[in-house]
């Protein structure tokens, strides 16, 4: 009965690298530095850039027991810059969606940009809604409600709400911390996030100046 129960509709293939989390830390870190001095800025190794590749290649190689990714933290510390190395890494890589028999890949989106897609796109929304490896950056800095036609639409809510009910995992960026993201968006939003998301904390300071 179970097996059957967990048969009823078709699962989506699960993204992982194929390889430990050691060695994932080794090509993200590079990443990193290749996706920092391509900014043409100095990259800057340390404790707190250890503990954040370790969180998110233990992620990456599908142990963290987690479906999605949230990096939280003040502005201009890096999230953005390492969700653009993760997609880098990923896209190097090559991975076969088994699934679909194409490559795995992170599409990445700034969440103002989502919300003018959902609004003007209506065709392509739909479409990005379904992506295998979903990023949103900059959580928080959308309008949480757009007019369409008289009607009123929370793309952020349900972009997630949607992603969460089909298991799809999507990276985000926020200078929101966790609960003030709960307190934005809703008490549901924020369970569910707790509930799908390893939180990648990012303290360190702005590398802007």
């Amino acid at each position: 009965m179970k097996s059957q129960l967990l048969h009823r509709k078709p699962m989506k293939a699960r993204f992982k690298l194929p390889m430990n989390s050691e060695l994932a830390a080794q090509y993200l870190t590079a990443a990193i530095s290749a996706e920092v001095e391509y900014r043409n800025h100095p990259f800057r190794n340390g404790n707190e850039l250890h503990k954040q590749v370790a969180i998110v290649a233990h992620w990456l190689c599908g142990m963290s027991g987690m479906n999605s990714l949230l990096l939280v933290g003040g502005c201009g510390n890096g999230k953005t810059t390492f969700v653009y190395a993760m997609q880098n890494l990923v896209n190097h890589l090559g991975i076969k969606n088994q699934a679909t028999g194409q490559d795995f890949g992170i599409s990445l989106y700034n969440a103002k940009d989502l919300a003018n897609i959902c609004k003007t796109h209506p065709k392509d929304w739909r479409s990005l809604m379904d992506k295998d490896i979903l990023a949103i950056d900059d959580l928080g800095t959308e309008p949480r409600e757009i007019i369409e036609y008289g009607n009123v639409l929370s793309p952020i809510i349900d972009l997630i709400s949607y992603r969460y009910e089909h298991q799809l995992p999507t990276i985000i960026t926020s200078n929101l911390a966790p609960q003030q993201i709960a307190e934005v968006y809703g008490k549901r939003i924020g369970d569910r996030l707790k509930e799908t998301t390893e939180i990648v904390p990012f303290l360190n300071g702005s590398y802007r100046g």
